[in-house]
């Protein structure tokens, strides 16, 4: 492509008037073809880069699939409030606020100390006695106890027997 562009230029000045304008006419176009063609691919290549990286493609982590809640079974244990979860935990060292209400408890309490009891039974400590007749509330997306998933404990407000 380029030598017939430059035999064309050689020719240039021996032609005559009409002639070297059709020949000038005909290199301008080539050149504007070559250019287009030049960075009609480049052009195409970043198109298709900046949409593979765009905002727009990456998921919104507030629409991701949040992980399956768990429903934890309450009893009393030993003067303690014992959870039994559906499968094994993990617990992240912070106190739970399950609130426990009556009995030997004035207002709501919380746990002092949790000790795990095996992989998916953990017992609360109160500063008062836990008995039947308790009203224990979990709050919603307690982060204290999370599931392989990513899923909480079911908020849930239950008596104890």
């Amino acid at each position: 492509m380029f030598t017939q562009l430059s035999a064309l230029v050689a020719m240039m000045p021996s032609l005559g008037g009409v002639a070297r304008n059709v020949v000038a006419g005909l290199l301008v176009a080539v050149a504007l073809a070559l250019l287009c063609s030049m960075f009609a691919v480049s052009a195409r290549n970043n198109l298709r880069n900046r949409r593979a990286t765009s905002p727009r493609r990456r998921p919104d982590p507030s629409n991701q699939p949040r992980g399956a809640d768990m429903v934890v079974t309450l009893a009393v244990a030993t003067a303690k409030l014992r959870v039994t979860f559906p499968v094994p935990p993990t617990f992240n060292g912070d106190m739970p606020r399950f609130g426990a209400t009556g009995g030997a408890h004035t207002g709501t309490e919380y746990p002092t100390a949790v000790t795990r009891v095996s992989p998916s039974v953990y017992d609360l400590t109160y500063a008062g006695a836990v008995a039947a007749a308790n009203v224990i509330t979990i709050p919603d997306r307690d982060p204290a106890f999370r599931n392989a998933s990513g899923g909480y404990v079911v908020a849930q407000t239950a008596t104890l027997a």
